[in-house]
C-alpha cells in the first residue's frame, strides 16, 4: 500500500478541534481519497458496495476525530486513517457474515388438505412452529372447541349421550 499524502494534517485538526468549520470540512475531505482507495478492494466493494463503504469510512472517521485530542505526525496520518477504515469495513462484513449464519430461511408452509409443499405461500406463517402441537393459539381453539363439544353432548337426551 502506497499513500502519498502532503497535507496538513495536525494544522486542520487543531482548527477543526477549535471549532472552525472549514477547517473540519476540509480534513474530512482530505479523507476522501483514503475512502476511495477501498473502492478497489473486491472484497469490499462485493459485499458493501461503493455507497456503504464511504458511509461506513466516514462516519468512523469522524468519530475518531471527535474522540481524540491529537494526531501521530502528518507523516503517519494517512497510514492510521487507512487502518481505522480497514478495521472498521472489516468488522462491518464479520457483523454481516454473522448475521446470515444466524438468519434461518421461512419454512415452506404445507397445505392440510393435499401433501404438496406450498412454495409461492409468503407471509408470517412460513416462520410459524413447525409443530401445530407447539402453537399457543392452535391449544386454545382445541380446548375451546373440547368445552363446547362437552357442553353439547350434556344438552342431549340420555339415549342419545
Amino acid at each position: 500500500m502506497r499513500i502519498a499524502s502532503n497535507e496538513p494534517w495536525n494544522d486542520m485538526f487543531r482548527k477543526a478541534k477549535t471549532g472552525d468549520k472549514t477547517a473540519a470540512h476540509n480534513l474530512i475531505l482530505a479523507t476522501e481519497p483514503i475512502i476511495v482507495s477501498f473502492y478497489k478492494v473486491p472484497v469490499y466493494r462485493n459485499r458493501l458496495g461503493k455507497d456503504e463503504i464511504y458511509s461506513i469510512a466516514a462516519y468512523k472517521l469522524v468519530r475518531y476525530f471527535a474522540d481524540h485530542a491529537a494526531l501521530p505526525p502528518d507523516r503517519e496520518v494517512p497510514y492510521l486513517l487507512h487502518y481505522i477504515i480497514d478495521c472498521e469495513l472489516t468488522t462491518a462484513i464479520r457483523k454481516i457474515q454473522r448475521r446470515e449464519e444466524k438468519e434461518q430461511p421461512p419454512l415452506p408452509k404445507r397445505n392440510d388438505d393435499s401433501a404438496e409443499i406450498d412454495t409461492d405461500a409468503g407471509g408470517l406463517d412460513d416462520t410459524a412452529a413447525p409443530d401445530k402441537a407447539a402453537d399457543p393459539e392452535e391449544n386454545c381453539m382445541k380446548s375451546e372447541m373440547c368445552a363446547k363439544v362437552r357442553e353439547a353432548v350434556l344438552m342431549l337426551p340420555e339415549n342419545e349421550k
